[in-house]
């Protein structure tokens, strides 16, 4: 490693990073500080020890490249496999050379994850996992920045476009009688999908949890579902959950726990509850049969995690507290469930005049009898 200070014919202060790649060829960088000269240096060396390093010089390195070297450098296998399922949806970006990316084409690529995917039978993603996908983009193209294979980041500034500050509309979510119509077709084909389907709408299990949901977890007796796991196609089986709030136990209705205990019935504790005594379904499969069957019957599929979305809603609806139905989704906090159906929460304006009234009048009450309002 080798910095040198070098000041150019207008006088400004320039440091020169140099270092060596494996063939022996000199590489060289300037920089405003010596910092930042220091720091590239020890990037690119740690690049060569790992085998990772990239010849700036080489305008054929493809992004798809650079997100295989972000995805290996996950020291944990659930990052490692949460980082392959944004690579893979960078999808029409991923033969492109880095040189050769514009704004234009990575802006182009939020509205297509957010619209409907070609490369994924059309299914959209959610605005959250799409903006996590542009941020993954984002980083490998600063890294490119860093490392001289561009001159600047032609992700900076793109954004998924949200709707209504990423609330949902009544129309993206299936009402009763839709998710009672599609169950009925499901299950004369695949009853197993109609059971999914109903874990989701009628529990608020993301379709991972309800392919990682194992007999074990269900409480017959208090009619209650243990979520600890879900299925990570990455992974090719059970995997541990999104955050540490999704681990949760919610209530089941009656009827659904009789269903389960029927459709389980002498099954093994750690069979999958989709498929008891068969092989484990991973969430992909459950999600393609849906559509598909749902599909060749003449209807339009909607999206299974719009599933949990009429579960939340409905909760909602019914007056059940904000923070009680973000603990049953398994988020955190309450700010995801305010972003996304703060306008579903019942209209309250009747029970505020009401509170209202009662306040303001008893304040006037007293004050008419002399105590006046303030008085002390």
């Amino acid at each position: 490693m080798a910095i040198q200070k070098r000041t150019t014919k207008a006088g400004k202060t320039r440091w020169v990073a140099r270092y060596r790649d494996a063939a022996g060829k000199e590489h060289s960088r300037s920089f405003d500080t010596q910092r930042e000269a220091k720091a590239h240096v020890q990037e690119q060396e740690r690049a060569l020890r790992r085998g990772e390093w990239v010849d700036p010089r080489d305008t054929t390195v493809t992004l798809g490249v650079l997100l295989d070297q972000w995805v290996a450098r996950a020291q944990k296998p659930n990052t490692r496999a949460s980082r392959r399922r944004s690579a893979d949806n960078a999808h029409p970006l991923l033969n492109v050379p880095v040189v050769k990316v514009r704004r234009s084409m990575v802006q182009e690529l939020a509205t297509t994850l957010t619209t409907g995917r070609p490369w994924a039978g059309g299914a959209p993603l959610s605005g959250s996992t799409a903006s996590m996908v542009i941020a993954a983009v984002r980083g490998v193209l600063q890294t490119a920045v860093i490392d001289g294979l561009i001159s600047k980041n032609p992700a900076e500034g793109v954004r998924v476009p949200t709707r209504r500050g990423g609330a949902l509309s009544r129309a993206d979510i299936p009402s009763v009688a839709e998710v009672q119509r599609n169950v009925e077709v499901l299950r004369a084909d695949h009853p197993g999908v109609a059971l999914g389907v109903e874990l989701a709408a009628f529990c608020g299990l993301r379709v991972g949890e309800v392919a990682g949901l194992q007999v074990g977890d269900v409480d017959f007796l208090r009619r209650e579902l243990h979520i600890e796991r879900q299925y990570s196609s990455a992974l090719g089986g059970y995997a541990g959950l999104k955050t540490s709030g999704s681990r949760r136990v919610v209530p089941v209705a009656e009827w659904l726990i009789f269903a389960l205990s029927e459709w389980c019935g002498g099954a093994d504790r750690g069979d999958s509850v989709l498929a008891p005594g068969g092989r484990v379904l991973s969430a992909e499969w459950l999600a393609r049969q849906h559509r598909e069957v749902l599909t060749a019957a003449g209807i339009m599929a909607p999206r299974f995690h719009a599933y949990r979305h009429f579960f939340a809603s409905s909760l909602l609806a019914d007056g059940v507290p904000v923070p009680v139905v973000a603990r049953l989704m398994g988020h955190g906090n309450i700010t995801m469930v305010m972003q996304t159906y703060a306008h579903f929460l019942p209209d309250q304006q009747d029970s505020l005049r009401v509170a209202i009234d009662g306040f303001a009048g008893s304040v006037r009450d007293q004050d008419e009898r002399g105590a006046g309002f303030g008085a002390g």
